[in-house]
Formats: C-alpha cells, sequence, structure tokens
C-alpha cells in the first residue's frame, strides 16, 4: 500500500508538470554554452573584466612613454621689423607675410634605468 501511494505521488507530479507546460519549455544545453550563459550574466564576471581591460591598458600607457612622438607645429602671420641695422642700411623697415611649419621628433634613448 505503501508503494502505491508514492507511484500515485510520482504520477500527479509528473501529469501537474507536464499540464503546465514545464516539459515542453525544458531544452538540452552544451556545457560550452551554459557556461558562456553563466559568465555573460554574472556580475563579478563583468567586473573582473572591466579591472583586466584597465590593467592592461594601463601597461600600454606606461610602455608608451618609451615610443617615439611627433609634433608638427606652425604659425602664420604678419611681421614687421624696423631694427638699427636695417637702417644702417638705408631700409625703413621690413614688413612682411610669415609662414613657419616644424616638425619635431623625439625617441626616449635611456631611461636612467627607471623601467
Amino acid at each position: 500500500m505503501r508503494g502505491s501511494k508514492s507511484v500515485g505521488v510520482l504520477s500527479l507530479v509528473l501529469v501537474m508538470t507536464y499540464a503546465s507546460g514545464g516539459l515542453r519549455g525544458a531544452r538540452a544545453e552544451t556545457l560550452e554554452q551554459a557556461l558562456s550563459g553563466l559568465l555573460q550574466s554574472s556580475d563579478r564576471v563583468a567586473a573582473a573584466q572591466l579591472n583586466l581591460q584597465a590593467n592592461t591598458e594601463g601597461i600600454d600607457e606606461a610602455l608608451s612613454a618609451y615610443y617615439p612622438k611627433a609634433a608638427i607645429t606652425g604659425d602664420a602671420g604678419y611681421e614687421y621689423t624696423d631694427s638699427p641695422s636695417l637702417r644702417d642700411d638705408g631700409d625703413d623697415y621690413l614688413s612682411t607675410d610669415r609662414e613657419g611649419v616644424a616638425l619635431t621628433v623625439t625617441q626616449n634613448i635611456w631611461d636612467g634605468w627607471r623601467r
């Protein structure tokens, strides 16, 4: 009698599960899919990934001090020069337009054993 009650209860649970759609919603996942889903939904994993990304960018920033750097500067404008040497030559003054461009490239050769 005791065995028939447990079979009856088990049958009732299965029928209720099937009727509520529980078995239709079940699906099988591979281990990779399950781990991927867990990694995407975990706040701790997301925080650790952001921390790793920040540390990697910090290393890149520190190493950038050893890369060559280039700078381009330029200027343009009106220039008026009235100097004693021009007056000695018989010229009153010099008036001209002025343009200039400069390219500066620097490279750290020695850092004093700081690295």
